[in-house]
């Protein structure tokens, strides 16, 4: 009725798409924050509003391209830098994803800053750049004023992430200190069901079984889970019941052949899988698995990240056992 009354007011078209938005309805949304940007095309929010909702569609490059706008008129817009960031993460432009998170800690409010740096820790640690972790920690308990008694959920974020940082040095008794902390607080909070507590929960789970507390991680494994079900997978290697670890791996690799055609699999089963041929000397059977294992960790995260460490070990052992010595060196 407003637009109907003024069609040249650019907040009308701006409210409906903002409520058409929580109503689930991106493509009308973006159709009234475009008509509000043709009559006030210097007005950063609209951009920003149209951009989540190209988001919520998968329109990235759509949403990168309004955001750039947006920050061009209001170069301190955290809110910008936020979402521009998800964007480039998605889109695999981890460098690029960086950078705009990093700007949000100049210009960001408490909570964009806590968002921003959890983004950052993540990104650090999937490409092994764990240097860049501790002064990001600092930062975190600087923003919210963390002491060891504090009972919140960024307390227990950031003994998520300390936790996080022992276990990929391989510091597991000190990690699993910090994660017990973790989720015993979002117990005291009744915030089980947090991402935190799951996050800390699977972490402490393969920390257990990594110093062989094989009680205490199946307390925690969620059974008739793809997880749970690869962490009883873990342990049945770690006990060295090589057949046990077949069995399930397999039913899992046939599982996701059915559901995925193909594409999207998961290269840690994959790799797993050929292992648990490798450890029992079916090195015939294990080669393509740790071969395609290696490969999608390279799609995904490049040639030099150290999550590839482990996969490549795998390989040159198989063949190593085909006594193909060249390869394997």
């Amino acid at each position: 009725k407003a637009i109907e009354i003024n069609p040249k007011s650019s907040y009308p078209f701006n409210m409906r798409g903002r409520a058409r938005q929580r109503l689930g309805d991106h493509q009308g949304a973006i159709v009234d924050f475009s008509k509000a940007i043709e009559i006030n095309p210097n007005n950063s929010f609209l951009y920003e509003n149209r951009a989540y909702s190209k988001q919520q569609l998968d329109d990235h490059e759509g949403a990168i391209n309004d955001l750039s706008k947006a920050i061009e008129i209001n170069p301190k817009s955290s809110y910008a830098f936020n979402l521009r960031g998800y964007s480039k993460q998605i889109s695999g432009d981890i460098i690029g994803a960086i950078k705009d998170y990093e700007q949000v800690l100049k210009y960001g409010d408490k909570e964009e800053i806590v968002n921003s740096i959890e983004s950052l820790v993540y990104l650090h640690l999937s490409r092994g750049k764990y240097s860049e972790i501790p002064l990001l920690i600092a930062n975190l308990k600087r923003v919210t004023k963390y002491d060891k008694s504090q009972i919140s959920i960024d307390a227990a974020k950031i003994l998520y992430f300390e936790g996080n940082l022992y276990a990929v040095n391989g510091k597991q008794l000190e990690a699993i200190n910090l994660l017990e902390k973790s989720v015993n607080i979002l117990s005291k909070l009744n915030e089980n069901n947090h991402y935190i507590a799951d996050a800390s929960k699977s972490l402490l789970i393969a920390s257990y079984i990594d110093i062989k507390e094989f009680k205490k991680a199946k307390s925690l494994i969620k059974k008739r889970s793809l997880e749970g079900q690869l962490s009883l997978a873990y342990i049945a290697f770690m006990k060295d019941d090589l057949n046990k670890a077949e069995r399930i791996l397999k039913r899992l690799y046939n599982l996701q052949e059915k559901n995925s055609k193909g594409t999207n699999k998961d290269p840690y089963l994959i790799g797993q899988l050929g292992s648990a041929y490798w450890w029992q000397g079916k090195n015939i059977k294990a080669l393509p698995l740790i071969k395609e294992s290696v490969d999608r960790y390279e799609k995904t995260y490049g040639k030099s990240n150290p999550i590839l460490i482990q996969p490549l070990i795998n390989l040159a052992m198989v063949y190593f056992n085909m006594k193909e010595y060249e390869k394997s060196k």
